[in-house]
């Protein structure tokens, strides 16, 4: 069983140009999840959600060990964050590799997306090879020589297929002119799509400010999240009274070369691109950096220690397309209400990011409105499948 759902999404051309979004998300859905143990929500969360898959196990696990007053050994929580970082370097490199393909009007190589899903099994093998990492309290087993000739294999692939060079020192580009010369290169497919955005001028398209979804305490999130009419809150988000934006342009908006993105109006669709291009290039050294201090030979020998739970508890993780969150109410060993704020929601509420940006570009007189508004909706990658109408 998956749950899944789908986004209407309506974009109307013109002076005053429009964009509409419905989102038939099943929100509803965790309620399955009342009168459970902790146990069998670490197991069913998983099964239920396709995409991001680890980033949502992780959360579960964690939320329910929080409520619990288990407190994961060091190495445990260090393997979980490996392998939400091994899942957001798979899902920016599908996106590159077998998306962005489409908008050069090319076919992607099959062969290449096989190679980044085998790394990432292979990834997710070497961290936890005996599958227990979201069990609560869970002590995997990790392969550290599995875990250092893997993330070799990453470098590699993102430096042949990607970068055309180390991806290391593809971050060191500072300015549009840097990446026009590095564009010009034309070896992959980012490389091609990204000088195709600048020499044909839709570069700064849909360009918007952005309003990022700021850090928020447990304590004040709890609020909305664990109230009763909470279905209303994860339904259409707000912050402050505001929808909020939360993707790899947020958590990359200080970088240099993003920042050299910027134009009058904010950050249009070239400074998405350069976003993505931006997080994937440094996770291979944030990997490798995070599996250096693997605090013992193996995390299962790590101790499980203990904390004053108290039955509530809310987890906020990064997953490859922004900020996720999961509230959990759990009585005497029994889970009695328990909520999902996925990214989807802030960056495709009806007023938000994308539906601003996709007006923005709907106002533009030119024949692309079309792709340049797939190209936009794939820039903010929702995590469900939708169906795009323009007129």
């Amino acid at each position: 069983m998956t749950v899944a759902g789908r986004l209407q999404i309506d974009v109307c051309r013109g002076p005053e140009g429009s964009a509409r979004i419905v989102s038939s998300r099943p929100h509803a859905i965790t309620r399955l999840f009342t009168g459970r143990t902790s146990g069998e929500i670490a197991r069913l969360v998983p099964t239920l959600f396709s995409v991001c898959r680890m980033a949502q196990a992780a959360t579960a696990t964690s939320v329910c060990e929080t409520a619990l007053g288990i407190l994961p050994s060091a190495g445990t929580a260090q393997v979980r964050e490996l392998l939400v970082l091994a899942e957001t370097a798979r899902e920016h490199l599908v996106r590159i590799l077998m998306d962005w393909p489409r908008f050069l009007g090319c076919a992607p190589d099959r062969a290449v997306p096989r190679r980044v899903m085998m790394l990432d099994r292979k990834l997710r093998s070497a961290l936890d090879r005996d599958g227990t990492a979201f069990a609560i309290a869970g002590k995997p087993h990790v392969d550290r020589d599995a875990l250092t000739n893997t993330l070799g294999d990453l470098e590699m692939l993102l430096e042949a297929e990607v970068f055309a060079g180390p991806a290391a020192q593809w971050l060191d580009r500072a300015s549009l002119d840097d990446l026009l010369a590095w564009s010009n290169g034309a070896a992959t497919p980012a490389q091609r799509l990204l000088h195709r955005g600048l020499e044909e001028g839709w570069w700064a398209s849909g360009s918007i400010e952005v309003d990022p979804l700021p850090e928020i305490d447990r304590v004040c999130l709890a609020g909305p999240l664990l109230a009763e009419d909470a279905d209303a809150f994860t339904r259409l988000p707000t912050w402050n009274g505001r929808p909020r934006e939360t993707t790899p342009l947020v958590r990359q908006a200080e970088h240099p070369l993003v920042q050299a993105c910027r134009d009058g109006a904010g950050f249009g669709l070239g400074a998405r691109l350069a976003a993505r291009l931006v997080e994937l290039a440094a996770l291979p050294g944030r990997m490798a950096a995070l599996a250096a201090t693997l605090t013992t030979e193996e995390a299962a020998s790590s101790s499980v220690g203990r904390t004053a739970g108290n039955g509530r508890a809310i987890v906020q993780t990064e997953a490859a397309r922004g900020r996720l969150a999961h509230a959990i109410e759990i009585d005497r060993g029994i889970v009695t209400r328990y909520r999902i704020l996925a990214p989807t929601e802030w960056n495709f509420h009806p007023s938000g990011s994308a539906a601003r940006g996709l007006a923005k570009l709907a106002c533009a007189s030119t024949g692309d409105t079309r792709r340049l508004a797939e190209l936009m909706i794939t820039a903010l990658d929702p995590c469900v499948g939708y169906e795009l109408k323009v007129q």
